[in-house]
């Protein structure tokens, strides 16, 4: 096992049940937060008593409502995914029923233009696939409801995807998880997650 895959495996296994529930990612910008239930919103990372990491596979068009990052224009709308590799903390509230998880995000979201059926939607296989020019692949770091000066110093610029940028990009999500406890980093609660009960 690669030291890439031994780190996506690492940070991916958790990843969330959503086989009975509909799972909605939001970026928190526009979802509804809730102001008195459950105690009120969490104040500081110590309020939020769930971590959770996940891989996700969104469409073009589930990407752009989600608010995740679509980088770049390779490939059509209906050849790109977007995978997403998240790591984050909340708190949960209910609202009837819907479930909304408040807290903070970090993302690593990869456009890859897919022409296959059959290709293997891993990021350790991206990223082995774009150094190889197999697959056309950019990707972005997103950090929500955090910031800070240490948070700005562990984001990793994008560049051009291959097995080390991918290596890298994975330790940059490390040092933002270490970073989110720095006492200069700041904690601005958002909705990361919507869940709707069936």
């Amino acid at each position: 096992m690669t030291n890439a895959e031994k780190i996506a495996k690492e940070l991916t296994s958790n990843l969330v049940d959503s086989s009975t529930d509909v799972v909605e990612i939001w970026s928190g910008d526009d979802g509804p937060v809730p102001i008195e239930t459950n105690g009120g919103l969490p104040q500081t990372l110590d309020d939020l008593p769930e971590t959770n990491s996940g891989v996700y596979d969104f469409s073009y068009s589930e990407a752009v409502s989600a608010r995740i990052p679509v980088v770049g224009s390779i490939g059509s709308e209906r050849e790109r995914r977007v995978i997403t590799l998240e790591w984050c903390a909340f708190k949960r509230f209910d609202e009837g029923n819907t479930e909304l998880q408040v807290g903070y995000a970090i993302r690593l979201a990869v456009t890859i233009a897919r022409k296959t059926r059959d290709f293997k939607l891993s990021l350790p296989f991206i990223a082995a696939s774009a150094e190889l020019k197999l697959v056309e692949a950019q990707w972005q770091m997103q950090v929500l409801g955090l910031a800070g000066p240490e948070i700005d110093k562990a984001i990793t610029p994008p560049r051009e995807l291959n097995v080390e940028r991918y290596v890298e990009a994975q330790q940059s999500i490390k040092a933002l998880v270490e970073a989110a406890r720095d006492p200069s980093t700041t904690f601005h609660p958002i909705t990361i997650r919507r869940v709707t009960r069936q």
